[in-house]
């Protein structure tokens, strides 16, 4: 999730007025879409964005993200088959800005922005993990150490869906849409269980089931995704207007 959320972080180009009624902008503007040109300053910005992962942006107050760090991760999950705590240091992700732009597209008709990116490969490092739950109301799992990772052809696409304020002339996040599937996750640990024989094994389960969980688990998966991103979107630039936009883009 986090991986997404750096990414999509490149919705910069929106922005959010609290606290007051907001309606639908008006679509009778001409059309703008990326795809009938590969000059388009849109996908530019895109593009560009690589640099703004690597090396941050203080005018926008973006961090660099390449690699990416994230905070201390606390979690905790409860269903009837499994309950448990997962507390992590860190997660480090290497590769963020090396993606591929396969469609970027902005419509001032619905004001409607569409991404489709693509990673080849990301890898990752989970630094001091400690889990610890119970399975099936019948067997502990629990483990702790260091753990890395690597997925390959990951493929994202998001359409995000914008109103305007027309008190403020601010913009704001009316529908996010996001899709995600990835073609293969390598994933090893030493510290399941403790004990690095039956580490393997867990690590080669975990490898061949993660494609499969996130189709599985699209919708609660991508559920949380388009909450993160509205809350950060509409958070992080709350005095942009269509003009700011518009600027970027041309």
């Amino acid at each position: 999730m986090k991986i997404i959320l750096a990414i999509l972080s490149l919705a910069f180009i929106i922005g959010h007025a609290k606290g007051t009624k907001i309606e639908d902008f008006p679509v009778n503007a001409p059309n703008v879409d990326a795809d009938r040109n590969k000059g388009n300053k849109f996908k530019e910005v895109i593009e560009n964005f690589k640099d703004i992962l690597r090396n941050g942006n203080e005018t926008f107050g973006i961090p660099a993200m390449d690699p990416y760090k994230s905070d201390p991760l606390k979690l905790s999950y409860k269903s009837d088959k499994f309950r448990g705590k997962l507390n992590i240091e860190s997660v480090d992700v290497f590769g963020t800005s090396n993606y591929v732009v396969n469609k970027a597209a902005f419509k001032m008709v619905g004001l409607k922005m569409c991404l489709g990116l693509r990673w080849n490969k990301l890898r990752g490092d989970i630094n001091a993990y400690n889990f610890n739950g119970i399975l099936f109301n019948l067997t502990d799992v629990y483990g702790k150490g260091n753990a890395e990772f690597t997925i390959r052809d990951f493929d994202v696409f998001t359409s995000v869906f914008l109103k305007i304020n027309p008190a403020t002339k601010k913009l704001a996040i009316k529908h996010i849409d996001t899709q995600f599937s990835l073609g293969s996750f390598q994933f090893y640990s030493e510290g399941i269980y403790n004990d690095r024989d039956i580490s393997q094994v867990v690590s080669a389960i975990i490898s061949d089931m993660a494609p499969k969980f996130i189709q599985m688990y699209q919708k609660e998966l991508t559920d949380v995704v388009k909450e993160i991103l509205t809350d950060f979107g509409n958070e992080f630039l709350s005095r942009k207007t269509l003009k700011d936009l518009l600027d970027l883009i041309s």
